[in-house]
C-alpha cells in the first residue's frame, strides 16, 4: 500500500502503519555513534491491527545507510511535567534489507494532556522544547536553537475518534469507478464528511501513490462502528464484483482503530 503525505516524515503513518521499537532497550555497549544528529516527528503510531493510536516520537538519523532496518537505541525518562529521551546510539541488523535509509524507532509516550519540557539528549548535547499534547493535536515549540536535532514537524493532527478514510487510485478512464462507490457510500450509509486544517501533519496520508490516477484521500466521522465495518465489507465487495483489474484500480478504508478494508481483498 504505497502512500504520500504531506511531508517524507509522516512515518507513522504509515509504515503510519507501523514500527514498533521498545524506547527503553540501552542496547549494550556496541553501539555505533550517531553523526551528523538526528531529525525527529511528533504523531501517532499503532501496536498491532485493530488498535487505538498511542502519541509517540520517531526517531531518524540525518545519516543514511545501505539498509532500512538500522535501529536506533534510547533511554526514555518521565514524570509528571516532562519527557527526556537519551539516545544511546544505533546498531546495524545483521541481516541487511531494503535500500539506503536512516536508521530509526520509534518512542510511544503514555502521557495526558498537558504541557510538558520535552529533552532530547545524545552525549554532551541536550536539546531542549516544548511538547503541548491536546485532544485533537501534538505541538512542538523551542525557546532555544537545537544543536544536535530537528524537528520534521511542529504540529501533528491526531487520529480523530470514530473517523475513517477512503484512499483511491485509478487507472485512467478510472473515474466512473470512483464516482459509482462513492455514490454508492453516500446512498447506504449517514457518514459525515470532514477536511483537515490545512497546516499541520496529517495522521491519514493525503492519497495513495503509484497508480495512474491519485485521488485526493476523503475523510469521515461515523456514529456506530458497525456501519463502517458495513461498508468496509462493501468496498471489498464492490472489488470483486466491480473492478476488473484490482491491481491498477484500488480502494481502501482505513479506520483510526487501524483496520482496514480494501478491494484488493480476495
Amino acid at each position: 500500500m504505497n502512500m504520500n503525505t504531506r511531508n517524507k516524515s509522516a512515518l507513522f503513518f504509515l509504515g503510519l502503519i507501523f514500527l514498533s521499537i521498545s524506547s527503553c532497550d540501552l542496547g549494550g555497549d556496541d553501539l555505533k555513534p550517531i553523526n551528523n544528529g538526528i531529525n525527529f516527528t511528533v504523531g501517532e503510531y499503532y501496536q498491532y491491527s485493530n488498535s487505538f493510536p498511542i502519541p509517540a516520537i520517531g526517531f531518524y538519523t540525518n545519516e543514511l545507510f545501505s539498509c532500512n532496518n538500522n535501529l536506533l537505541y534510547q533511554y526514555l525518562e518521565t514524570t509528571t511535567t516532562s519527557i527526556t529521551i537519551t539516545l544511546r546510539g544505533y546498531r546495524a541488523n545483521s541481516s541487511c534489507s531494503g535500500s539506503s535509509s536512516p536508521a530509526s524507532s520509534i518512542v510511544p509516550l503514555y502521557q495526558n494532556n498537558g504541557t510538558y519540557d520535552l529533552n532530547i539528549k545524545y552525549k554532551d548535547s541536550e536539546d531542549k522544547y516544548k511538547l503541548i499534547v491536546s485532544d485533537s493535536t501534538m505541538v512542538i515549540t523551542q525557546d532555544e536553537m537545537f544543536t544536535f536535532s530537528t524537528p520534521n514537524n511542529t504540529k501533528y493532527w491526531k487520529y480523530p475518534e470514530s473517523s475513517f478514510a477512503i484512499f483511491a487510485g485509478t487507472e485512467y478512464g478510472g473515474d466512473t469507478l470512483y464516482t459509482q462507490l462513492f455514490d454508492s457510500l453516500d446512498q447506504k450509509y449517514d457518514f459525515t464528511e470532514f477536511t483537515f486544517p490545512d497546516s499541520g501533519l496529517t495522521p491519514y496520508p493525503d492519497s495513495l501513490s503509484g497508480f495512474e490516477v491519485n485521488y485526493a484521500t476523503r475523510f469521515f466521522k461515523y456514529e456506530n462502528i458497525q456501519n463502517v465495518y458495513s461498508a468496509g465489507s462493501f468496498i471489498r465487495d464492490f472489488g470483486v464484483n466491480n473492478i476488473v483489474d484490482r491491481d491498477k484500480n484500488r480502494f481502501i478504508l482505513l479506520d483510526w482503530t487501524n483496520v482496514l478494508f480494501t478491494t484488493s481483498d480476495l
